[in-house]
């Protein structure tokens, strides 16, 4: 993500999410919860765990143990990398597509386009809140 605010606008609610000393995190990271620790979103079957996004980058030897977060909720938008150039129309259900990506797919959605993009390579979206985020995994 190379320490980029992904945040666009709306009303955000913080955490100190807490993160294990070493765990490297990059602003507008979408972060996961493994035992109770904010880790780096990697791959699309992360999409029940996707949390909050990173709003402080975090040193692996740095020894802090919390970071800043912005928690998933509704309304608030961000703009995020897509895998590939597509075609996006407003509320297209969105994917975690591999590293800090998305991509379009009805498949265990965690976002929501709130723009139309022809050849989209970056959309902003609105994240499903993670009370909400349930599905397969596979």
């Amino acid at each position: 993500m190379a320490n980029t605010n992904v945040y666009r606008y709306g009303k955000q609610d913080f955490v100190a999410l807490p993160v294990a000393t070493g765990t490297a995190v990059e602003i507008g990271d979408m972060l996961k919860l493994d035992t109770g620790l904010g880790v780096v979103v990697t791959a699309a079957t992360d999409n029940l765990a996707l949390h909050a996004i990173a709003m402080q980058a975090h040193v692996a030897d740095s020894g802090a143990t919390t970071i800043r977060c912005s928690l998933l909720k509704p309304g608030v938008v961000y703009e995020f990398a897509l895998n590939a150039e597509t075609a996006i129309t407003y509320g297209d259900e969105l994917q975690i597509s591999g590293a800090q990506e998305l991509k379009k797919s009805g498949t265990d959605p965690v976002a929501i386009a709130v723009e139309t993009n022809a050849t989209a390579t970056k959309i902003r979206c609105i994240f499903m809140s993670s009370v909400l985020l349930t599905g397969d995994a596979s």
